[in-house]
């Protein structure tokens, strides 16, 4: 019936019609296309957190595995190849990169300890090799931790550092190992853990290190001076006899500097008469 033929409006919009719909479903197909995608990347990235932090995990059962057995195996004993051995496969620089990177709150005990126990009781040879790796740095910044037990662990290792330097040298001389301590900023963060004095033994070991680093050299910090030699001087008649003979020796080490033994002497003490081991 030619009164009901599509005119070519009719068949035009008819098309654009078609073209829109096709539009349309094409727009929601792609809409659905990347809702997949979409879903898929982040099931990929929630996958790979998940085989990240299974890693993670693993690693750290790992450490703290290994610094278990070191600890086990070193701990209180005089066994400088196993320590010499431990130094060769690279687990120093582990340690050391965990204590210079790590968040403090990562860093565990086991961590701090078998640092420690690498130190002694051993001879020159393996504090020589540990100097050399530059450990105080790594050492110092434990000092912040809030764990009283990781901070006297890293303090009692600049200690057996220190101690091996004073003893392959005079006593009448400057400290070896005072520069690569004062480039850390060593010394004022000792005494700032001397001050925060978690424990006994991390206010005693400080004060003994602030000691050995001023063997015959001006303190010019009068601060630090007094307080470490008021410190000192109580340690010196402490119970027990390590810790009051390491005293005597720091007090000693502190009097052949003139400036320090003038404070010494307005402290009210005789090297004379309370240094005699």
């Amino acid at each position: 019936n030619p009164a009901n033929r599509p005119t070519a409006k009719d068949l035009l919009e008819t098309d654009l019609m078609q073209l829109q719909l096709e539009n349309d479903l094409s727009y929601k197909r792609g809409l659905e296309q990347g809702n997949e995608a979409q879903k898929s990347a982040e099931e990929q990235l929630k996958n790979s957190q998940q085989a990240m932090h299974e890693a993670e995990q693993g690693k750290r059962v790992a450490e703290n595995k290994l610094c278990g057995v070191i600890s086990a195996t070193l701990d209180g004993r005089e066994c400088d190849d196993a320590r010499l051995r431990v130094i060769g496969l690279g687990i120093v620089e582990g340690l050391q990169l965990i204590f210079a990177t790590y968040p403090l709150d990562r860093i565990t005990r086991v961590h701090s300890m078998s640092y420690f126990d690498l130190t002694g009781p051993c001879g020159t040879e393996v504090i020589q090799q540990l100097y050399a790796k530059k450990p105080f740095g790594p050492l110092l910044r434990l000092l912040q931790h809030n764990d009283g037990d990781v901070v006297g662990d890293a303090i009692g290792s600049i200690y057996n550092i220190l101690i091996a330097g004073t003893k392959t040298t005079l006593e009448s001389s400057l400290h070896p190992h005072f520069e690569a301590i004062e480039s850390c900023g060593g010394v004022e963060r000792m005494f700032a853990a001397f001050r925060r004095g978690q424990n006994k033994n991390v206010k005693d070991t400080a004060a003994l290190c602030i000691g050995q680093l001023y063997r015959a050299r001006e303190c010019s910090n009068k601060i630090i001076l007094h307080e470490t030699i008021l410190h000192l001087i109580q340690l010196t008649k402490d119970a027990k006899i390590i810790w009051s003979n390491s005293a005597k020796l720091r007090m000693r080490g502190l009097a052949a500097n003139n400036v320090n033994l003038a404070e010494i002497e307005g402290c009210g003490f005789n090297i004379q008469d309370g240094c005699n081991l």
